[in-house]
């Protein structure tokens, strides 16, 4: 199963294949690659790959809904992206080559080679975007304008699950109208935004802190950490002593 966040694949060598719903789009070494995972039906390496890899889904809203008027599927030659040979060079020297389980970037590099790592991908990024029409951008504008308050004031308060019409206060309109502004926007309701916000937070407590279970589930908003933990099976297929122990084998 090909999970549906946006992958960006830089392909050193070797070459596969890609189904998506638009069709069939090769895979070929010297490549850089856009794409979106929820039109992927299935990926198929025809010859043994070196390929370097990102999953991402945007926490901003604005930029998901942007992301999902780009082209599912947009390839450079990497030569073409004139900054890419440096940075893949940065990529190859810090993360060794796949050996059958993941690897953690080699710590003696520079704090600012992450940064140059990072900043290319925003850099491909900001590309992708040059493909909106520019159309896309000024209609949404506007709404996204109107609701940002209440964008922002969920954001700040998901955790104390403040209600439709506290939230729906902050930019003045009627609850189920705001409800259903939101959700012809965004693609989920407000409460389903709030609830991702959470589950966010939690998956940073687990992997970054030694708090117990129950104190993930209070500073994530839920009160009963039974609760709390069927949501977050639900939602991650795992529980969240799994899912911490996972992120800790990916860091020892």
């Amino acid at each position: 199963m090909v999970h549906p966040c946006y992958k960006l694949y830089l392909v050193d060598r070797g070459e596969g294949s890609i189904q998506m719903n638009s069709g069939s789009y090769p895979l070929k070494a010297g490549h850089v690659y856009f794409l979106s995972g929820a039109q992927i039906r299935s990926q198929l390496c025809q010859k043994q790959m070196d390929l370097y890899w990102l999953h991402f889904n945007p926490e901003s809203l604005y930029l998901r809904h942007l992301l999902a008027f780009t082209p599912a599927f947009i390839s450079w030659r990497r030569e073409e992206v004139e900054w890419m040979g440096e940075i893949s060079q940065e990529i190859k020297s810090m993360f060794p080559p796949f050996t059958g389980s993941f690897q953690q970037p080699k710590e003696d590099r520079p704090i600012s080679a992450f940064c140059r790592i990072q900043g290319g991908a925003l850099l491909i990024l900001s590309k992708v975007l040059e493909k909106l029409d520019p159309s896309t951008i000024l209609k949404f504008q506007p709404e996204y304008e109107r609701l940002k308050p209440a964008l922002e004031y969920m954001q700040l308060n998901s955790t104390n699950n403040p209600s439709l019409k506290r939230v729906a206060q902050q930019v003045h309109l009627a609850p189920n109208y705001f409800h259903r502004q939101f959700k012809s926007i965004f693609g989920m309701t407000p409460f389903e935004y709030m609830l991702e916000e959470r589950l966010n937070r939690a998956r940073d407590l687990l992997s970054n802190t030694s708090l117990s279970v129950k104190e993930v589930a209070e500073k994530a908003g839920y009160e009963n950490p039974l609760y709390f933990s069927r949501v977050f099976r639900s939602k991650t297929k795992r529980s969240p002593s799994g899912y911490r122990n996972i992120k800790r084998e990916l860091h020892d």
